[in-house]
């Protein structure tokens, strides 16, 4: 199932996201943690599931939390409007990340992407995870 109508999703709370949730939502823009706020801000917990946000070409706006402790298979792919996952103070708390596996994929042709850190915590990275990132 594709989602191509979906421009912006509000979340209140941190939650994981499962497999396959936004799958090909290609107008998928931003997801805010408060419609109100202009500012896309949304952290995500726990996991990121495996083609999560799979081909969601427009996104813009999301934050991976310190908590994190999976990256599934392909959960970015083709995210190519991204340009950093983290914001200034997840990047502060870094000695204290719980990530420790990134998927095959997971990064892959995030052409924008420009800076991503690897925490101490990392135990597995799977194949391929940026791929074609031309700016990393």
């Amino acid at each position: 199932m594709q989602c191509t109508a979906l421009t912006a999703v509000s979340a209140h709370e941190p939650l994981s996201i499962g497999d396959s949730a936004f799958y090909k939502c290609s107008r998928l823009k931003k997801i805010y943690g408060d419609l109100s706020s202009r500012t896309p801000s949304f952290y995500v917990d726990g996991a990121v599931g495996d083609n999560t946000f799979y081909d969601c070409n427009s996104l813009t706006g999301i934050y991976l939390m310190s908590s994190v402790a999976s990256i599934g298979k392909g959960a970015f792919y083709n995210c190519a409007s991204m340009t950093s996952f983290f914001d200034d103070e997840t990047l502060d708390v870094k000695q204290y990340w719980k990530l420790s596996s990134i998927g095959s994929d997971a990064f892959r042709e995030c052409s924008s992407l420009v800076e991503f850190d690897i925490p101490a915590s990392i135990l597995s990275i799977g194949d391929h995870v940026f791929y074609n990132d031309a700016r990393l």
